[in-house]
């Protein structure tokens, strides 16, 4: 049996490389805070998914989230710039 996860990836701005995702909707985020934010690539946030799949309720980095994914047992099978995949063999 295979269990296989899907999440999107987006570019976001960052405070500081590896620190929290600023939202353009957030009202406390400051154009300054924007001016001068670096981008990342961030996962998506599920609303829908297996329960087992890690949260991305934080847009962890990619490698945070590989990693989540690692300690749950299941591999990277395809990545993009806008998509992973991983799954796990049983």
């Amino acid at each position: 049996m295979v269990e296989i996860h899907y999440v999107n990836v987006g570019l976001f701005h960052v405070s500081t490389p590896g620190g929290p995702v600023l939202l353009k909707n957030d009202t406390s985020v400051t154009m300054k805070q924007m001016a001068v934010s670096s981008q990342e690539h961030r996962v998506i946030p599920r609303v829908i998914g297996p329960s087992s799949t890690p949260s991305s309720a934080d847009h962890p980095t990619v490698p945070a989230y590989l990693a989540l994914e690692a300690a749950l047992d299941f591999a990277l099978a395809y990545m993009d710039q806008f998509t992973i995949v991983t799954q796990k063999i049983t």
